[in-house]
């Protein structure tokens, strides 16, 4: 990796913060960029120049671009040789490419309860609210009953952080959780108790601040 390294971020968007987090927590040498989504900054012809979908997060590496947060976030770690939090073990590293994949076919209904509270899903609460908890179940019984962590039984990974800012939105609808999914987000939160909880506390606020406008 150059030392000519840019990351695109927005500071409201939960797919953004894991790799934020990574950057701050391993200190490594990468200029931030804010896009202000609620400005529709990601959708100007100099950002689609970054990233054609206008979407973030976005990576330019000396001219290199990479897009999409999982595979961002693995590519830091490959260049950055972040073995503690994406192995080059494969069977390691298989353990956490299981679930990102699971992660990209299922968000959507994880955090339902979340885009119906801000008003992106024609979802009821009710139908939301059952949806994400079917999909949480689903999580717990496929990754949790077999694991301490999403893809490890002795530290967080990139998978963990993939699903934290997300779980963190689900947790402050007021959704009731399982007893196991509240002990799995207190061994999380423990791995760095300040770190984690400031930035996610953070992203919760700019979130209350788009409901309360929406209310």
């Amino acid at each position: 990796m150059s030392s000519k390294v840019k990351f695109y971020t927005s500071t409201l968007c939960p797919y953004c913060k894991p790799t934020e987090y990574l950057i701050k927590k391993e200190k490594l040498n990468i200029e931030t960029k804010i896009i202000d989504l609620m400005k529709n900054e990601s959708q100007s012809d100099e950002y689609k120049k970054i990233n054609p979908f206008g979407t973030v997060p976005a990576l330019d590496d000396d001219g290199f671009i990479v897009y999409e947060s999982n595979t961002l976030i693995k590519y830091l770690c490959n260049t950055n040789k972040l073995e503690d939090w994406y192995s080059s073990d494969p069977k390691k590293r298989a353990l956490v490419d299981l679930y990102v994949d699971f992660h990209l076919q299922r968000i959507w209904d994880l955090v339902r309860i979340v885009y119906q509270q801000l008003g992106y899903t024609d979802n009821s609460y009710e139908e939301a609210e059952k949806i994400t908890l079917e999909g949480l179940k689903d999580l717990e019984e496929k990754f949790l009953s077999r694991r301490k962590f999403l893809a490890s039984d002795d530290k967080i990974t990139i998978a963990d952080l993939a699903f934290l800012w997300h779980f963190a939105g689900v947790k402050s609808s007021g959704i009731q959780l399982s007893e196991r999914l509240n002990k799995y987000w207190d061994d999380v939160i423990s791995y760095d108790k300040e770190g984690l909880t400031n930035s996610i506390n953070s992203y919760l606020e700019e979130r209350k601040e788009i409901l309360s406008k929406k209310n």
